[in-house]
């Protein structure tokens, strides 16, 4: 009994023609035919089956770019660790460009770190490490800008200087 009594229930849920969009967020409407459209925070109509609403987090969102090992123009070999700090000014145009947004943003900004540092020697980096970040963050804000992306900040998290060990193998049989 209680089994029906949910399936009714989810049924009258999914023609439920009201979402409310919670505050610090935006939603986004797709209409049949791909034309999406971007709602603010409250409630709003649609018509269900023939209209979905998402609902996008437009807070501040922070993400780790992990470790990433690169070579310098002199040929020095470094790792560094970015993370990323953006914020979502127009979701449906977000949601309509990108299909796995966070790992192509982490993808951008570790492509533009490892162009950066492949131009600069080890010197260059290690005197003032907050311009590769200040750089990086220039470059990814050129490139997510016409998405409705704001790169709030890009903090360098952990430069190190890496030793290559090579180990030996043995040409002697057990």
């Amino acid at each position: 009994m209680a089994d029906f009594l949910l399936k009714i229930l989810d049924f009258v849920i999914s023609f439920w023609p009201i979402r409310v969009i919670d505050a610090g967020c935006q939603g986004v409407k797709y209409l049949q035919g791909g034309t999406v459209v971007c709602l603010q925070p409250g409630w709003h109509w649609f018509i269900p089956r023939l209209q979905r609403i998402e609902e996008v987090s437009c807070q501040t969102q922070n993400t780790d770019c992990g470790l990433q090992s690169l070579t310098t123009q002199d040929g020095k070999e470094l790792t560094l660790s970015l993370n990323v700090t953006y914020s979502i000014s127009d979701a449906a145009l977000q949601r309509a460009s990108f299909q796995h947004f966070d790992s192509t943003l982490v993808n951008m900004a570790r492509g533009h770190a490892a162009e950066i540092v492949a131009s600069e020697s080890w010197v260059s980096v290690l005197e003032d490490p907050s311009a590769v970040a200040s750089e990086v963050h220039t470059l990814l804000q050129e490139e997510v800008e016409p998405f409705g992306i704001m790169i709030e900040d890009i903090t360098l998290d952990q430069l190190s200087r890496v030793k290559t060990l090579r180990l030996l193998q043995s040409t002697s049989v057990y």
